[in-house]
């Protein structure tokens, strides 16, 4: 067995999915910059890159995470449940996934932008959702969503949404796990006009009282003041 085939074969382990069709697991590690530059030296390859399978396991990624914390957390509301979504299927987590996988030295990359692509997490994350089509493809949405619930859904998620970088999922997170409620709306004033304008946004401690926090806009406004309750919050 070649040192390719290993790699593949570690892939699939760590995966926890085996291919029934190689194709599809090789399309999902090919980048358009590596078939565009085999097309440009006159090769016939009958290949596809990774793109149509990475749009395919983009939407069924962001799927399977939506119905799995609606199933998880049945008193959020709507508001709390994208936030937490979104810390799941962002471009940094999916990345960081990809680097679990050691994803990176098996996609096929071209030489020109290829290399410079190859220090970007962009191509890690288009890989992971790439390699989620093909198995959606290959094994159906039973196969893909286990995978999927392997990667992202297990392990401590809590702390995936209450980071210090998003105060408002970690307040929103936090005032559903204590409270079995959903958190309580802030309400927003502000001050100026148009692009000289300053919001300042008022959000329920669980004390009580009432926080502010100031900001260019509501979401500013709004992570100021929660970061300020985490602050103060003790159980």
């Amino acid at each position: 067995m070649t040192d390719v085939q290993n790699a593949m074969t570690r892939l699939q382990e760590a995966l926890g999915y085996s291919f029934e069709d190689p194709t599809l697991l090789l399309r999902a590690l090919t980048h358009a910059t590596w078939l565009n530059e085999q097309r440009d030296r006159g090769s016939a390859l009958d290949e596809r890159d990774q793109q149509r399978l990475e749009f395919l396991g983009d939407a069924f990624l962001g799927f399977t995470v939506a119905r799995f914390l609606f199933q998880r957390h049945p008193d959020a509301d709507q508001g709390v449940l994208t936030e937490m979504r979104k810390s799941l299927v962002k471009g940094e987590f999916i990345g960081a996934v990809g680097e679990e996988l050691q994803v990176r030295g098996l996609v096929r990359l071209g030489a020109g932008e290829g290399l410079q692509l190859a220090k970007n997490k962009k191509v890690l994350e288009d890989t992971v959702e790439a390699l989620i089509g093909a198995i959606l493809e290959d094994g159906g949405p039973d196969a893909a969503r286990a995978v999927v619930e392997r990667l992202f859904l297990q392990g401590d998620l809590e702390a995936v949404f209450a980071t210090e970088d998003n105060p408002i999922e970690a307040f929103n997170t936090r005032w559903q796990r204590q409270f079995k409620e959903s958190p309580p709306k802030p309400t927003y004033s502000s001050t100026g006009k148009d692009n000289a304008a300053t919001w300042t946004a008022q959000v329920r401690h669980p004390a009580g009282h009432v926080v502010t926090g100031e900001g260019s806009d509501q979401k500013q406004a709004r992570r100021t003041a929660c970061a300020e309750v985490l602050r103060t919050w003790t159980d």
